[in-house]
């Protein structure tokens, strides 16, 4: 099954790139969501809308956010599509210096405003920051001001230490699983990922996943990391680039294995599938049309292209719509599109979450070899003395992140590394044909890496170099 979604690194530039590569305004059909914003006293109107964008071929399928945007995110900063584009190609720590002259601009204006002072409760900490913080005096430019926070009750001046102590609890609730809001990604429990029956477990899930966009962006403008990763798929709705098949695995791994047997096999009629999709909804099972009169539609060989396309757009983006649409208005709203889509979205997850220190000692000692490799391997010699001593902690983080989809490491360490099923799946080099022209592929549904046997320690160096480079096409993932 391919799986080009895990790695991160390897993928061109977000939405700047497609842009440059002439893919702006391909996007077909109705709209799956769309969220408004009217802010009046900056005379602005903001709407996102998610909508599908036909793939090349039919063994490829993509859905696409589009941005339609009266009060323009990028002219705001005088930036270019053209600007954009060339700032795509630099190097990852190219792309953070010009992004931190960026997003200084933004709070430079909004210096004049002065501090916002937040008052909030422990045990309300939630409550009280939506109330703080999305009222009817919350306009996105209070989140470009810097924030001080005070906890009721409690004695201390922020300076600091206090409105980190705040990230981090505002974080943990609402990325909780019992908030309701975000579960866990198909593939692992340390990714989080929009919860497609949020609208059925509260009835202002739009204010709150607009709230968390706008800290996303928060975070963002002021270089603040966060604990919760995100996956993949969502990361790259972020930058407003296409999510693709591959990239189902992320969020039902089970139906990417389905609708790849079909696309691939002959005899679909014999699964006796309708154009429906079986859906658990609070303890009720509810049956949801993909086509009207879907349930009359049994799938065959000749349909069976349109079905998948319709069954995947259905778990990639009908399901999520509407809350998708609210988190990325309020994303938006506080951090212009332009200047975070010159990012990858593994980049974009090391900017968000940081570069946790990787113990290499650990890793190398949790790791599993297969396919006639040995730790004493020339290739797994070479390998391991190329991440010791010639990757910085950063390229460490990016490799993992290439390997398991995520930079994050579990807080057991290496050895507590989970695949797909939510066993422990350990960090795996495993041998295949192939010689210097082999490319490394990752399987993150199992943690695992596949290298040839290299003729020599320096063509493996320069292989690693250009992958967390983002110079090799990391995606041809299985």
């Amino acid at each position: 099954n391919a799986g080009g979604g895990g790695g991160g690194v390897g993928d061109a530039g977000g939405a700047a790139a497609a842009a440059a590569a002439g893919n702006a305004g391909a996007a077909v059909g109705a709209a799956a969501g769309v969220a408004r914003r009217e802010d009046g006293d900056e005379s602005s109107t903001t709407m996102v809308m998610v909508e599908w964008v036909n793939g090349a071929d039919m063994g490829r399928y993509e859905g696409n956010l589009c941005r339609l945007q009266p009060y323009d995110m990028i002219n705001t900063l005088g930036l270019t599509t053209a600007d954009l584009a060339s700032v795509s190609r630099r190097s990852f720590a190219g792309k953070r210096r010009w992004f931190n002259t960026q997003r200084r601009k933004l709070l430079r204006d909004a210096k004049p405003l002065g501090n916002y002072s937040v008052a909030v409760r422990r045990d309300y900490i939630l409550e009280d920051s939506l109330r703080e913080l999305t009222g009817s005096k919350s306009r996105p430019r209070l989140f470009r001001r810097p924030w001080r926070i005070r906890f009721e009750g409690e004695p201390g001046i922020d300076q600091g230490g206090l409105t980190r102590e705040w990230w981090s609890l505002i974080m943990q609730r609402l990325f909780n699983m019992n908030s309701g809001l975000f579960s866990y990604a198909a593939t692992d429990t340390v990714t989080h990922t929009i919860n497609p029956l949020a609208p059925l477990v509260s009835d202002d899930y739009r204010q709150q996943y607009h709230f968390v966009g706008r800290l996303l962006g928060k975070a963002l403008l002021d270089g603040q990391t966060i604990d919760p990763h995100l996956n993949r798929p969502l990361l790259k709705h972020l930058l407003g680039v296409p999510v693709s098949f591959s990239d189902l695995e992320f969020v039902d791994s089970s139906l990417h294995q389905t609708l790849g047997w079909i696309i691939n096999n002959d005899g679909v009629d014999l699964l006796s599938i309708y154009y429906t999709v079986d859906e658990e909804r609070l303890g009720e099972l509810h049956c949801v049309e993909l086509i009207p009169g879907g349930s009359e539609v049994m799938v065959n060989d000749r349909n069976k292209h349109d079905f998948v396309k319709r069954r995947y757009r259905h778990a990639m983006l009908d399901k999520i719509s509407d809350p998708l649409g609210a988190l990325l208005d309020g994303l938006y709203e506080v951090i212009p599109l332009g200047i975070i889509s010159v990012f990858t979205p593994g980049e974009l997850e090391l900017l968000l979450c940081g570069v946790s220190e990787v113990n290499v000692d650990e890793w190398q000692a949790s790791t599993l070899y297969s396919g006639g490799f040995r730790s004493t391997s020339p290739t797994v010699i070479w390998f391991w003395r190329i991440v010791r001593e010639r990757l910085d902690n950063e390229g460490r983080s990016k490799l993992l992140q290439f390997v398991s989809g995520t930079s994050r490491v579990p807080s057991g360490g290496f050895k507590t590394l989970q695949g797909q099923d939510g066993e422990i799946r350990r960090f795996t080099i495993e041998r295949i044909c192939g010689g210097d022209d082999e490319p490394p592929r990752a399987h993150t549904c199992f943690n695992r890496i596949d290298l040839p046997t290299y003729s020599s320690e320096k063509i493996l160096t320069l292989v690693l170099e250009n992958l967390i480079m983002g110079e090799v096409d990391g995606f041809n993932m299985v």
